[in-house]
């Protein structure tokens, strides 16, 4: 059935059986070269149209504000995150991340349920005021580096701030 005009489908998520994943996702790149497709876990595939990314949403969002990519900085914890971890100036792996992405970056914080994130925001902003891009999930599992975040956000004026919180670009 048809969708409703103005209505889309912006990405597939897919659950591999564990260890199929990197074969699924050759075999996805190979049948629709006209798509993205990245791994975001070691069960979970993601299907979007091309040039949707993390990273794409960054430079589009600087762009907005007026700033450089290479002002800002990113935490990623997988696949799905390496091109944005790639565009910024300085990129945090977050230490649940797997081995291949932490060799990759030279940067690593705790992981998401060790307050990785707030951890490096202090540090970043203990004595200066940077502007700044943070990748961020608010869920139950990170609830705790929500809190430290918001925190820091009531110490420091939020108009130093910028947030990047998984903001979807929609292809024109």
């Amino acid at each position: 059935k048809d969708l409703a005009p103005g209505k889309g489908v912006n990405k597939f998520l897919c659950i591999c059986a564990p260890g199929t994943i990197l074969s699924i996702e050759e075999e996805v790149k190979s049948a629709f070269p006209e798509v993205a497709v990245v791994k975001s876990s070691d069960i979970l595939l993601e299907i979007m149209a091309k040039g949707i990314s993390k990273a794409e949403a960054v430079k589009r969002f600087c762009a907005h504000l007026g700033i450089s990519p290479d002002e800002t900085i990113a935490f990623g914890d997988n696949f799905n995150d390496v091109e944005m971890l790639e565009a910024v100036g300085r990129s945090y792996v977050m230490g649940n991340a797997p081995e291949e992405i932490l060799d990759r970056f030279p940067h690593h914080t705790a992981d998401n349920d060790h307050d990785g994130i707030a951890d490096v925001l202090e540090q970043i902003f203990e004595g200066s005021r940077t502007k700044i891009s943070i990748k961020t999930r608010v869920g139950r599992d990170n609830a705790d580096d929500a809190f430290r975040l918001l925190e820091i956000y009531r110490k420091y004026p939020l108009s130093e701030l910028i947030i990047h919180a998984c903001i979807s670009i929609r292809s024109s």
